[in-house]
């Protein structure tokens, strides 16, 4: 056997790129109606966050059209314009084209609001980009006569590195006592804002939450070994399958994560050895016999993405798998003298996925805007209705606001992403007044309510209280934060 012959395991089937590429277009129109329903807060005219403001936040590495474009209904066009390209995507006529041209607009998006940009958008952006390089072509449902072309050997070994890091680095930063000691499933599906379907039902039986639990982090630590063992037929790999496709479904029915499940979804359809597809009726689709051979330039910037790709995941590896030390603090640091600086904030420069780790965030709740009626009551200024002695979240937020109002409860948070949400909330408190037209209320009688309860690490969590701390609304408009570019949220 040949070299060569070796490791063609390792190229992708082309019936695996067409599902790959059905499934990751369905992903992207997904995440796109998200921020369409959020289009002119984010970046129009009449942005929540002024323009010069989010332009600072975003750091200077995230210039997009929207740096010099901000207007409510050119927002929306072109959130429109990248759902028509997410249709030619999944079409797959003239793939080229509607690849390269919804990775742009794509990219202008993300970048136009880099700092509230989270893990499932880089994730989903970063499967966009590599599949610019595939023949996506393969209009499966049209025809199966047709002679199809082979991916480039080393486009799937970059992207197959890209995939395989993703999990492997978050295994290895899950050292905290939740996970060893198979509780941080459970702790996870207690924060009922971001929970539904089956999360109670998992949390609730120790035998379903500790078996999860380790069969997520056995899973992910042993990724590279089920992805690049060649081992009779590739049969690891179809286990990463199976892994993969029963890790996101569950989490699609129990855990609120946008498209990343859809995302995690076409990444498994990708994996599948062919000798599977050979045994169904996709059989009859052929490749060229042909192998295409990449030219140069396209080598030297696979070879350059696998080394970024590479040194930055051991980087983070380094610097999160462990608790912070001396040792680990130096060893990150020389890393960073052979590290590569990102020019720009959204591409496979990213290599950022702490999701869940070292363990589940143990901070809870939801937030509320409440005003104080001269009689004393307290009503809640989104649903208008009174609030209780018994806590309980009156309005919950939806789209792509759900997803800010999720991660904006660390406001409050010494360190980490905390200081971009308290800016969001200096001026998401002032857009929802008005929303409601409470705007015209004394300032003085509006409260941030932070309805908090702590997942710690504890082997029994069955009654938490739920605390509320009151902010005044005038302590958090009139703060100057301190703007700050952090990493990206997962």
């Amino acid at each position: 056997m040949n070299n060569t012959n070796r490791f063609e395991f390792l190229r992708f089937d082309h019936r695996s790129i067409g599902w790959f590429q059905v499934l990751l277009g369905i992903s992207l129109i997904y995440n796109l109606v998200l921020r369409f329903g959020y289009a002119v807060e984010l970046y129009g005219e009449h942005s929540i966050i002024p323009g010069d403001i989010m332009l600072k936040m975003n750091g200077p590495a995230s210039y997009s059209v929207f740096d010099y474009i901000r207007n409510d209904l050119f927002s929306k066009v072109f959130i429109v314009i990248a759902l028509l390209f997410c249709l030619g995507y999944i079409w797959g006529k003239y793939y080229r084209f509607f690849a390269i041209g919804l990775t742009f607009l794509y990219w202008n998006l993300l970048q136009g609001s880099s700092s509230f940009v989270f893990g499932f958008e880089f994730f989903s952006f970063q499967l966009l980009f590599w599949s610019c390089f595939l023949p996506v072509g393969h209009r499966l449902w049209f025809t199966k006569s047709h002679v199809y072309q082979k991916p480039y050997m080393i486009v799937c070994v970059a992207l197959t590195i890209q995939i395989v890091w993703v999990y492997f680095a978050t295994g290895i930063v899950k050292y905290g006592v939740s996970w060893h000691e198979g509780y941080a499933v459970r702790n996870m599906l207690m924060d009922h804002m971001a929970t539904w379907g089956l999360a109670s039902t998992i949390a609730g039986s120790a035998f379903l939450y500790k078996s999860l639990t380790y069969f997520t982090l056995f899973f992910e630590l042993t990724f590279p070994f089920l992805i690049f063992n060649p081992y009779k037929n590739n049969i690891t790999r179809l286990l990463a399958v199976v892994f993969l496709i029963s890790f996101h479904l569950g989490i699609m029915l129990s855990y609120h994560v946008a498209n990343f499940s859809v995302s995690g979804v076409a990444v498994a359809m990708l994996l599948i050895p062919a000798w599977l597809w050979d045994k169904t009726p996709a059989r009859s689709i052929k490749p060229e016999n042909a192998v295409p051979t990449a030219n140069v330039w396209l080598k030297v910037f696979c070879f350059f993405a696998i080394y970024v790709i590479s040194i930055k995941s051991i980087i983070f590896s380094v610097k999160y798998g462990s608790k912070k030390s001396a040792k680990t603090e130096s060893t990150a640091k020389k890393l960073g003298y052979i590290d590569i600086p990102k020019l720009v904030k959204v591409s496979f420069f990213t290599q950022h996925w702490k999701m869940f780790a070292p363990n589940p965030p143990v901070k809870c709740g939801w937030l509320a805007l409440e005003e104080l009626k001269d009689n004393g009551d307290i009503i809640d200024v989104m649903s208008g209705q009174k609030v209780l002695e018994q806590p309980l979240q009156l309005w919950k937020p939806s789209g792509f606001e759900y997803y800010l109002l999720m991660y904006a409860r660390n406001f409050d948070a010494p360190e980490g992403s905390s200081g971009k949400f308290q800016v969001f909330l200096k001026y998401w408190i002032p857009y929802k007044l008005k929303q409601v037209n409470k705007d015209k209320v004394d300032i003085k009688n509006i409260f941030l309510t932070d309805y908090l309860y702590i997942i710690a690490n504890q082997k029994s969590v069955s009654s938490i209280p739920i605390k509320r701390n009151i902010i005044a609304a005038t302590k958090i408009i009139n703060q100057s934060f301190p703007v700050l570019e952090n990493e990206p949220i997962n």
